[in-house]
């Protein structure tokens, strides 16, 4: 018997990320981290493939 999803199973995950930011830090670098880090998270590498992850990042300041 082959595994199918059920009816209710979501087949898209969407995850907001709002980061507040102290002083000093890159924000060219932690765009950058959240550009690459669905490749090195094993949750998504692990459903990436019959799941679309789409991902949106808020950044802020933390003052």
């Amino acid at each position: 018997m082959r595994w199918r999803p059920a009816e209710w199973c979501s087949r898209a995950i969407h995850v907001d990320y709002t980061l507040a930011l102290d002083e000093g830090i890159d924000e060219a670098q932690v765009r950058r981290a959240h550009t690459a880090h669905t490749r090195y998270c094993p949750v998504a590498r692990s459903i990436g493939g019959c799941i679309e992850i789409t991902t949106d990042l808020t950044i802020r300041s933390a003052t």
